[in-house]
């Protein structure tokens, strides 16, 4: 099934698709952390928080708050093990050649099967 999910950097975006008629997913892209993005939360399905602003703590945040966390400019094998071991729900690769994918993919899906056999979420 394919579903779309529109991006932008802009929270007034989110918020004007949030407000019309058309039914859209939406994800706010976030470049530096501030508390404030989930103590007013934007109108979106997922924030997308640059791979190097995030930790544990606001991956659960984004988490117990109901969005889903991508995460963007994932530079190393490393790195998108250890967002997906905290639970980041997608990632957004900057270059494949030098992360792997055939380990990020399995250890990204060994992760959905050990949350959806969990009472986690």
């Amino acid at each position: 099934m394919f579903q779309q999910l529109t991006t932008t950097f802009l929270p007034t975006v989110v918020s004007e698709a949030a407000e019309s008629d058309i039914e859209v997913q939406t994800a706010l892209i976030i470049a530096s952390w501030s508390d404030a993005i989930l103590d007013q939360p934007p109108e979106c399905t997922a924030i997308h928080p640059a791979a190097d602003i995030l930790t544990p703590e606001r991956i659960t945040r984004c988490l117990n708050s109901g969005y889903a966390v991508n995460a963007w400019r994932v530079q190393t094998n490393q790195r998108a093990k250890n967002l997906i071991h905290n639970g980041a729900t997608g990632l957004i690769v900057d270059d494949w050649a030098h992360t792997n994918p055939g380990r990020i993919l399995v250890t990204f899906c060994n992760q959905l099967r050990r949350l959806n056999c969990s009472d986690r979420r």
